[in-house]
């Protein structure tokens, strides 16, 4: 009787015990992870599973270290798992969604952000990044009503007002990309693109006075980029202030001197300014590095 009274004992201990060597694989792995140890992290974890495979914390965790690895596929199986496991984990396939749009799965990105938006309406997260997998599809619109609902959300949200503002650019809705970036200078007057974006906006509505003010402040954040200066020039030619175009124009060839475009501009600039045989020679430059309208300026300029 005392063998038989004592054996659930023995496998409640031994249950115990099994369970308690998963728990200490898991937070040795979780140590590991702390520290960058992602590949150790891994195989403690892998450790964990084989002997409590239905915690989902140990294929969620698992995940995170394959995804630092950049080990996308792996991962993207291990938060399959914690779905299947829990399919309410909000978590979980907002991860995979991330992942995927890695990967470059698109509509996969989008599915799993949409369920992860129906379990939790008002993550801003989710809509932002949804909108930008909707980018990658070219569904601006729809998009632009991810970036929308995010800001809804969460306002001061600097990289949805840029986004949307770079969304209404491209479908050239200018004027109201400009107020998007200038939500987005307000949170962040520091970041080169959002003066870069808004002044190319300006520009292409024709507030050249406008443009190079931003074009001189995204110049003074980022001075090895040569757009900024390339577009300013491009900017005081259709202000006739020729002269101070082919000094912005000089500028971007110190960084881009292989650019035909760059050598064209300044070569009709200089011609407008009266240095015809300087202004030949770029144009001369352009069309040796590929540009299809120099020789056809030549004959008419040059002369």
């Amino acid at each position: 009787m005392k063998l038989f009274l004592l054996f659930p004992t023995a496998i409640l201990i031994f249950l115990h015990a099994f369970s308690q060597t998963a728990s200490t694989y898991y937070l040795q792995g979780c140590n590991e992870a702390i520290y960058g140890n992602h590949c150790k992290a891994i195989d403690l974890y892998s450790k964990a599973i084989m002997v409590e495979s239905g915690n989902q914390n140990f294929y969620l965790n698992r995940a995170v270290s394959y995804i630092a690895l950049k080990n996308y596929i792996p991962a993207i199986a291990d938060l399959s798992h914690v779905i299947d496991i829990s399919p309410n984990s909000t978590e979980a396939f907002f991860k995979r969604a991330w992942v995927k749009e890695i990967v470059n799965d698109h509509e996969g990105a989008i599915s799993d952000y949409t369920k992860a938006i129906q379990l939790n309406p008002k993550m801003a997260n989710a809509f932002y990044n949804r909108a930008i997998s909707k980018c990658n599809l070219q569904d601006y619109e729809g998009a632009i009503a991810d970036y929308t609902k995010a800001l809804q959300l969460k306002t001061d949200l600097h990289n949805a007002w840029y986004n949307r503002g770079c969304v209404k650019s491209k479908l050239k809705d200018y004027s109201s990309a400009i107020v998007d970036y200038t939500n987005a200078i307000r949170l962040n007057d520091e970041y080169y693109g959002s003066f870069f974006n808004r002044g190319l906006a300006k520009f292409y509505l024709e507030d050249y006075r406008g443009a190079i003010f931003d074009f001189s402040k995204a110049i003074s954040l980022y001075p090895n980029n040569y757009k900024a200066y390339y577009y300013r020039g491009m900017t005081k030619d259709n202000l006739l202030e020729y002269k101070d175009a082919v000094e912005d124009y000089d500028a971007a060839i110190k960084l881009q001197p292989n650019n035909h475009e760059l050598y064209y501009k300044r070569g009709v600039s200089k011609i407008l300014i009266g240095l015809k045989d300087n202004g030949c020679l770029d144009l001369s430059r352009a069309g040796e590095l590929g540009n299809p309208n120099a020789y056809v300026t030549i004959k008419k300029m040059c002369k």
